[in-house]
């Protein structure tokens, strides 16, 4: 396909540099009965950008629908097509996806913030 390259283990420093190069991300995994992919889809978003993803339970915590992220049906291959053309075809709303992204991460996602609710968590734990 012109214009789209996939590229094998590259360093995290690589990796940062294809991200911020690119007009949007694509985190395309397979629904697995433990957790992953978590880390890279906030950093994309973190990053600003509008990520593409699948659709799969150990991301929708971590996302919301359209305002930050676009979903597709894990393994849908149409579904994933469609959304990719959706997001190269429409800058106006990839722009804002990746935006409200960037917001969010930094919003919810900050350590301080993250700390403050686990200890909150712990003593609510410890007070039952």
């Amino acid at each position: 396909i012109p214009g789209v390259e996939q590229i094998g283990m590259v360093s995290y420093r690589e990796l940062i540099h294809q991200i911020d190069g690119a007009l949007f991300c694509v985190l395309p995994l397979e629904e697995k009965k433990f957790s992953y992919g978590q880390m890279t889809l906030l950093d994309q978003m973190s990053r600003g950008k509008c990520v593409v993803a699948a659709k799969v339970s150990s991301l929708i915590d971590y996302a919301i629908e359209e305002e930050n992220v676009v979903f597709y049906e894990p393994e849908n291959i149409c579904a994933c097509a469609k959304q990719l053309s959706r997001v190269l075809e429409n800058e106006s709303f990839r722009i804002k996806i990746g935006e409200n992204a960037k917001k969010w991460v930094e919003a919810t996602c900050d350590e301080k913030i993250m700390a403050l609710e686990s200890e909150q968590f712990i003593k609510e734990l410890i007070q039952e």
